[in-house]
């Protein structure tokens, strides 16, 4: 295209006076063009990064979140939600269903057994007053209705305690 345009002997500028005035080095061309400042910020900005950052001792590793964590909000929430509403007998009812059958489970227990023989199997299997047991499970099965049930907040609050200490201590003494 330069041959159709002119003699091969002349010098050919295609983008004009611009090319010429270029500078040989990129510092001097940020600093004409007034970036130097920004380039600074942001080197600056960057050190105070990896400082704050540190250097890593090993390979980095994702930390992420506990995987229980959002399960422990959850409970703490719905507790405080039952907590206003004062329905500590719904929480003794379905906390205490959940126990009872766990420790019929972990006292390898009968399904079809009575109150009285669910009792004796817990508190044989884990050396337990079959009296104490006994209460625990009556307090259970008493918050089913509110015409049979004579407790306060209080006392449901301390059932679900003692229930909740016992789940524990089965758990951890015979695992499943």
């Amino acid at each position: 295209m330069t041959e159709l345009l002119g003699p091969s002997t002349s010098t050919v500028e295609l983008i004009g006076s611009w090319t010429s005035a270029a500078s040989g080095l990129p510092i001097s061309s940020v600093m004409r063009a007034g970036l130097l400042p920004w380039l600074l910020h942001m080197a600056l900005l960057g050190i105070a990064f990896a400082l704050c950052r540190g250097a890593p001792f090993g390979t980095r590793r994702d930390v992420g979140t506990p995987p229980r964590r959002a399960f422990v909000e959850h409970v703490r929430a719905l507790g405080e939600a039952y907590a206003r509403v004062h329905a500590s007998r719904m929480v003794l009812f379905h906390f205490g269903g959940w126990a009872l059958d766990r420790l019929r489970i972990r006292a390898a227990a009968s399904g079809q057994a009575k109150l009285s023989e669910l009792a004796g199997a817990i508190a044989s299997r884990f050396s337990l007053s079959e009296t104490d047991v006994m209460r625990l499970a009556v307090a259970v099965r008493s918050s089913v209705d509110e015409e049979h049930d004579s407790a306060n907040e209080a006392e449901h609050l301390a059932v679900v305690r003692e229930l909740s200490s016992l789940v524990g201590k089965a758990g951890r003494r015979h695992e499943l």
